[in-house]
């Protein structure tokens, strides 16, 4: 349908139009700290599921927790910049089913300590298809860690899986690998609840 048709049709149904850039804006409703940091830290939810319980969006979630300083997991660009960034980076390294896909794939570890990914990685890694799919399926790692891990950007890694038929794992829960660095921090007991995604 044409845009002039379109138009003509909004204003004939009498709806009235967004404004330029209002499309896909983030509704700027506040969440109060005390909630979030219960659920998005404490209960370690993941931004959609605090989103569905309190009636906000996935995206508000996310732009009070950047705005409170609080570090955002998996679904967010972690960025390398304070310590528990940098130690999410030192346990995919030191991750045996990772450091085993990196070794076979001769990629070496790049130091954590130089700041923000660009630094890391001023030309991201070359990944090819089984290198993507070995740390995505095998050591089993969210597109942010082999951001994290290679330097290309997590928006690229999520198209990436699709055109090569690697098939990805629904939205929510936590990665495999964030599933066994939780059962090492916290035992066992800690992942029985967590959905397999």
């Amino acid at each position: 349908m044409y845009p002039r048709r379109v138009r003509k049709l909004l204003a004939d149904l009498g709806i009235r139009r967004r404004g330029p850039g209002s499309a896909g804006r983030i509704t700027r409703a506040r969440i109060s700290p005390q909630q979030l940091s219960d659920l998005f830290v404490e209960a370690d939810l993941s931004a959609h599921q605090v989103a569905d319980k309190i009636g906000s969006s996935r995206g508000a979630v996310l732009r009070n927790a950047h705005e409170l300083g609080m570090a955002v997991r998996v679904g967010g660009l972690p960025s390398a910049s304070g310590p528990r960034d940098i130690e999410l980076i030192e346990a995919l390294y030191a991750d045996p089913a990772v450091s085993r896909v990196l070794r076979r794939h001769a990629v070496g570890p790049v130091p954590v300590d130089v700041g923000r990914l660009r630094a890391r990685f001023p030309q991201p890694l070359r990944v090819s298809d089984k290198l993507l799919a070995d740390l995505y399926l095998e050591s089993g790692v969210a597109t942010t860690h082999i951001e994290l891990l290679t330097g290309m950007t997590a928006g690229t890694v999520t198209r990436r899986p699709r055109g090569a038929g690697i098939p990805l794992r629904g939205a929510g829960g936590r990665s495999p690998f964030l599933r066994r660095l939780r059962a090492v921090d916290r035992g066992p007991q800690a992942v029985d609840s967590v959905p397999d995604r």
